[in-house]
């Protein structure tokens, strides 16, 4: 990565990074990123089923200075939908954007 860095500095500004985040629909709070701090019982656990509830889930992406999105897909998301999201829709966006902005590909 290094030696790409070097060759070329710009070399991330044509990276598109990306994240995705799950809504429950039924007032739950996701806590996938949450960190709990205490003194006293540091194995806290909470049961959830998070495949059952009616949830949304969001996309994003950042290309360069360029926002990518953010895309909405309710349900469930699984491995099949996922591929499909990224052919038929962030795929198209990514091009459009490069196509429209020379910068990103010239840098």
């Amino acid at each position: 990565m290094a030696e790409r860095i070097n060759n070329n500095p710009n070399f991330f500004y044509n990276v598109c990074f990306s994240d995705e985040c799950t809504f429950s629909l039924n007032g739950e709070v996701n806590r996938h990123n949450c960190r709990i701090c205490s003194d006293t019982n540091p194995h806290v656990f909470r049961e959830a089923y998070t495949q059952y509830p009616e949830k949304l889930n969001v996309w994003v992406g950042i290309l360069g200075d360029h926002l990518i999105g953010p895309l909405f897909i309710p349900g469930n998301l699984n491995g099949e939908i996922y591929l499909e999201m990224l052919e038929n829709a962030i795929d198209p966006l990514i091009t459009e954007k490069l196509e429209n902005d020379p910068l990103l590909i010239e840098q």
